[in-house]
């Protein structure tokens, strides 16, 4: 398995509307397919039929399913923080750490499948492994822009706070959700905030880093 590995989408990639949308299926189809199933076992056939598309639209998008799956890493990423932003827009003071978690949460909510495969596919732990590793070294690489090589020493603070985030929803996903995804997340802001407050100093304190 290499689609933890970075590298950008493959194929052409369009971005229009429609293209986007034929994107999102293939997405939420491989989702659907790994609930029951190993990446490794799914064909490129089975998932066009899936997805009510035809190869040459797949190919257009993707070389194989490791892209997909690479694709999805990077777009949750993504969008996890573009909704904090446009939530941070909202507030006159910035957002707050618990702008990030439900972002984190609400985004994650937006694929139809990935409670499903969270719970059943085998695959699950090795993706959100990597989703980890994307959501921090988005904030890292943001980090080290604004204070250069003395980010260095909140690697490890950035790493624990994203797959904490991440650690304590999928545990709410996998539960009976007896207990509602506020209380949930307003438990752990507090854990957050001082794991930012440690950043915010590393940085000069100059910033939100999320």
């Amino acid at each position: 398995r290499d689609w933890c590995a970075l590298g950008g989408h493959g194929g052409n990639m369009k971005t229009d509307r429609r293209s986007q949308k034929t994107i999102a299926a293939i997405q939420n189809t491989v989702l659907r397919l790994m609930c029951t199933r190993r990446m490794n076992e799914i064909k490129i056939v089975d998932l066009c039929m899936a997805a009510d598309i035809n190869r040459t639209t797949f190919y257009l998008h993707y070389r194989n399913i490791s892209e997909v799956l690479k694709s999805l890493l990077d777009d949750m990423a993504a969008r996890i923080f573009d909704s904090e932003d446009e939530a941070n827009g909202d507030t006159a003071k910035g957002g707050t750490t618990l702008d990030f978690l439900i972002a984190c949460a609400e985004t994650l909510d937006r694929y139809e499948y990935f409670g499903e495969f969270v719970q059943k596919s085998p695959d699950a732990d090795y993706f959100l492994t990597c989703l980890k590793n994307v959501l921090s070294d988005k904030i890292f690489a943001g980090m080290s822009r604004k204070c250069g090589s003395d980010a260095a020493d909140a690697k490890h603070i950035i790493r624990f706070l994203a797959g904490g985030v991440l650690d304590v929803y999928v545990e709410w996903l996998k539960s009976d959700k007896s207990a509602a995804l506020g209380s949930v997340l307003n438990v752990c802001a507090p854990m957050v905030a001082a794991g930012q407050e440690l950043l915010e100093k590393i940085a000069g304190g100059e910033n939100k880093l999320f």
